[in-house]
């Protein structure tokens, strides 16, 4: 197995009134980022916004837990899945590294995917880094990995009391998403997507099966909380870059606040 690097570095912030400690180099990087602004700071203000205490959330891409470390202090419970297995030990040492969420955290090593079986993740970059993907199952360092659908995943943790989701998942929400498209009918959680791709509009068919899969929803926003032109995202329009190939789409009953 690839080395990661050691995990005897501690560095603790305070994110909008939110204590966190994260373990080893990969950590420490992204703690100085976030205490800086610069680490994805619109999925802090929507955690803000849509999670409640007395319900719980789905982290999908969990990677290290930075978002795990701020979100499990807002909900009830987070049950969170990462497929990459030298990720996944940075995972659990963050959380063992804070006691206050410990207990309110539950991890699953795997992939959501639309049937159940083994997959082959590979990490076409680090092995310890983010973009460990089902895309690049040819990749120097990859792993065969535990796959099971969103509503097998639901019965095997019996949850029952989600109010949202989050999913980072590299590309591979095409796929994922519209096997849970039933579930999000019916049951309506917020969810905040993340959608992958170095060229949108050659990915349209693949971006017209996400917004389909989330059309039943009264509002789509786009990281910022712009409305989202639907029919522009189907074409793969509208989408922002930020000098990355991904861009984010959040679904919900409820508006984004005004002002």
């Amino acid at each position: 197995m690839t080395d990661i690097p050691t995990t005897d570095i501690r560095r603790t912030i305070a994110l909008n009134g939110q204590s966190m400690s994260l373990v080893g180099h990969e950590s420490i990087v992204l703690v100085e980022m976030m205490a800086r602004g610069e680490w994805e700071p619109h999925l802090f203000r929507i955690f803000d916004r849509y999670l409640r205490p007395d319900r719980g959330y789905v982290d999908v891409g969990a990677f290290i837990g930075t978002s795990v470390m701020y979100g499990a202090q807002l909900a009830r419970h987070c049950w969170c899945i990462e497929p990459n297995p030298l990720v996944y030990r940075y995972l659990v040492e963050n959380c063992v590294a804070n006691p206050i969420i410990r207990d309110k955290v539950t991890r699953f090593e795997g992939c959501l995917w639309d049937h159940p079986g083994t997959l082959r993740l590979g990490a076409p970059v680090k092995p310890y880094g983010s973009a460990a993907s089902l895309r690049k199952p040819e990749a120097a360092t990859a792993w065969e990995v535990r796959a099971v659908t969103f509503e097998m995943f639901l019965e095997f943790y019996s949850i029952q009391d989600l109010n949202f989701i989050k999913m980072d998942i590299e590309g591979a929400e095409s796929v994922v998403l519209p096997q849970m498209a039933g579930y999000l009918r019916r049951e309506r959680p917020t969810i905040l997507v993340s959608v992958h791709a170095f060229d949108f509009q050659d990915r349209a068919a693949e971006l017209a099966a996400v917004i389909d899969s989330l059309d039943h929803y009264r509002h789509l926003y786009l990281r910022d909380g712009t409305p989202a032109d639907r029919e522009a995202l189907r074409r793969g329009e509208g989408m922002e870059t930020h000098r990355s190939p991904c861009s984010d789409i959040l679904a919900t009953d409820i508006p984004w606040p005004a002002g």
